[in-house]
């Protein structure tokens, strides 16, 4: 079994992923967008595993950090995300995402970065989720 503290999610960069070129149509730079959609997918898949047994509705996001783009990936890259939980507060879970891209050719670099915070609900309301981190390692 993977661990509850850090996850990992990746896609590869499709055209229908791609920003839009007035001239020529789509281009083969992937679109902000998409790539922060991934991002919070990331996330939250490790606060969702991470809250198997809380007793809860739902947790949602509840803060982004300010995202600096980096570089650019493009069509064909694989775009890969790790998420690790790396602290918990009473009802709230902070993650950080390092996202990286895999070249055609190899080449692995650092895309962006992010630290999130999700938090979970229940009744619409934030509800103690009662864990630590001797609890997600196991």
């Amino acid at each position: 079994m993977k661990s509850k503290i850090t996850q990992t999610h990746s896609f590869t960069v499709m055209p229908k992923d791609c920003n839009f070129n007035i001239n020529d149509g789509i281009n083969d730079i992937l679109f902000g967008g998409k790539l922060l959609y991934e991002i919070d997918y990331a996330g939250a898949k490790a606060a969702r595993r991470a809250t198997y047994d809380v007793d809860m509705d739902m947790i949602v996001t509840a803060s982004l950090e300010r995202l600096n783009f980096e570089r650019p990936s493009f069509v064909g890259d694989i775009v890969s995300m790790v998420a690790t939980i790396k602290s918990l507060g009473k009802s709230s879970i902070s993650i950080r995402v390092i996202v990286t891209r895999e070249s055609l050719k190899g080449l692995i670099e650092q895309v962006c970065s992010a630290n999130m915070v999700f938090v979970t609900m229940k009744d619409g309301k934030p509800t103690p989720h009662n864990l630590n981190f001797e609890k997600l390692s196991k």
